[in-house]
């Protein structure tokens, strides 16, 4: 029987063959942990929409625990990789929602009741994530839970001016609405009370960043500046020159 030629050492792989490049895989503990990236979250609210209570439930409290831990870190005086993993390690101070609800309050970052409200998010997202029973937010233990939130309903919270706002004269008031909707309404209120908390404290951290350049006589670099114009703060022209 006649020998196979040697297969070629150089030239180009057979295509059939070539392995083609894979993207980098993710743990789970990776996908869970992703941010809401921008866009999303009209997404997330047309899902909320549409979907079970349970579900509704599950992905209000997640939505505000991002921009709670981007408005702790942006607080925190030594904010690089290594000092930010052990927060979140376990029984870090930034490991569970309750802990980073309660750190903020500490830090002077929310009030008494955003806290409170958060804190009502959380039980009740922790009901439903832990319930074998079917539950819902017609559940007399989880509607009263729900009807504890307030700060959307105080006309003196600035979180209600905020949503007035948006929504007009009616914004502040839960009437009209299922327990489900007021739940998913308060979580996304918060999440963009605590958004403008987080581009407040940008702000105040790239200006602060122009007037130590300024008093330094140090040139700012071109993408400060271009992210300062992005937020509406006034560069000074001379800082350009330099």
């Amino acid at each position: 029987m006649a020998k196979r030629p040697p297969k070629p050492t150089d030239g180009e792989p057979n295509p059939r063959t070539k392995k083609k490049p894979t993207a980098p895989s993710r743990s789970l503990r990776q996908i869970s942990e992703e941010r809401l990236a921008d866009g999303e979250l009209e997404e997330l609210a047309k899902e909320m929409r549409h979907t079970s209570d349970r579900g509704a439930a599950l992905l209000v409290a997640p939505i505000i625990e991002q921009t709670l831990e981007q408005l702790i870190e942006r607080s925190l005086p030594r904010k690089s990789n290594a000092a930010l993993k052990a927060l979140y390690e376990r029984d870090g101070a930034l490991s569970s929602l309750f802990s980073k609800i309660h750190l903020a309050y500490a830090m002077g970052l929310i009030d008494a009741d955003i806290r409170d409200d958060m804190g009502v998010i959380r039980r009740v997202r922790n009901v439903f994530a832990h319930a074998r029973r079917p539950v819902s937010f017609k559940t007399k233990e989880i509607a009263d839970e729900c009807r504890k939130m307030k700060t959307s309903k105080d006309e003196n919270h600035p979180l209600y001016k905020q949503i007035q706002k948006i929504l007009g004269d009616t914004g502040g008031r839960d009437g009209a609405r299922s327990d489900r909707e007021a739940f998913i309404f308060h979580g996304i209120c918060i999440h963009r009370y605590l958004l403008s908390l987080n581009i407040e404290r940008l702000n105040r951290t790239i200006a602060e960043m122009f007037k130590m350049a300024q008093q330094l006589k140090m040139p700012v670099h071109p993408d400060l500046i271009a992210q300062a114009r992005a937020h509406g703060i006034e560069t000074p022209t001379a800082q350009e020159d330099c």
